[in-house]
């Protein structure tokens, strides 16, 4: 099972908007990959995500700093060689 994170960052602009970072850890490596980023106030999500879930087990953890980091596990290594491009 690989574990991967999906994380968000808060830039400091009048609509909070997240740069999301999909981080993948496999060997005590890290490997990142630019998903997009989302806007909660104007619902505005610019990547694939939704498509990304798809790949993805059901169970997730909330953080509570910020609730877009999500912690997921694969079923396999499945998508560890993709390369995930914001659209």
């Amino acid at each position: 099972m690989t574990n991967i994170f999906l994380y968000s960052k808060s830039n400091k602009t009048k609509y909070k908007t997240y740069k999301i970072y999909l981080y993948f850890k496999k060997h005590n490596k890290y490997n990142i990959i630019k998903l997009g980023i989302y806007n909660s106030k104007l619902n505005i999500i610019s990547c694939i995500y939704y498509i990304l879930l798809k790949y993805l087990k059901y169970g997730f953890k909330l953080n509570k700093n910020i609730i877009k980091i999500l912690l997921y596990k694969f079923k396999n290594n499945k998508g560890n060689d993709r390369v995930v491009d914001c659209v």
